[in-house]
């Protein structure tokens, strides 16, 4: 994979999804969006993993890391690739570094593990059942 082939695709990742944090969080009268995208709460009207991954964004935005974390904890991750991903690629861009896509490739590398993915399906089940369980 090239440079561009991740850059692009992760810099229009981040910037529609800092667009869609940005059209959920509370105007001044303290109104919200809150529009329910997720297929499978949709259809099943039970929550998947990552429901909850846009209350939790815009909570950490917003600095209350406690209910980031209540609402979902991958908001918390999410938001901040969000954040620091954009900055990042662009500084790759200007310098002509590749340091994103170095920490990317050792992050996929790891992720590959099986030790590694069976911690990080285990973590996502117990994300999908705290979903439940709070949906309930």
């Amino acid at each position: 994979m090239s440079r561009n082939q991740l850059y692009i695709p992760v810099l229009l990742f981040c910037l529609s999804g800092l667009f869609w944090i940005k059209f959920n969080l509370p105007n001044a009268a303290g109104d919200t969006h809150n529009i329910t995208v997720c297929p499978i709460k949709k259809v099943t009207g039970f929550p998947c993993p990552s429901c909850g991954s846009t209350r939790a964004a815009v909570a950490f935005v917003e600095g209350d890391i406690k209910k980031s974390f209540f609402e979902n904890p991958l908001g918390a991750f999410l938001a901040s690739f969000l954040l620091l991903g954009p900055p990042w690629i662009v500084w790759d861009y200007l310098s002509g570094h590749s340091t994103f896509m170095f920490w990317y490739t050792r992050a996929e590398k790891f992720i590959r593990r099986r030790s590694v993915s069976v911690i990080l399906i285990g973590m996502m089940v117990a994300i999908w059942i705290w979903n439940i369980i709070k949906g309930l």
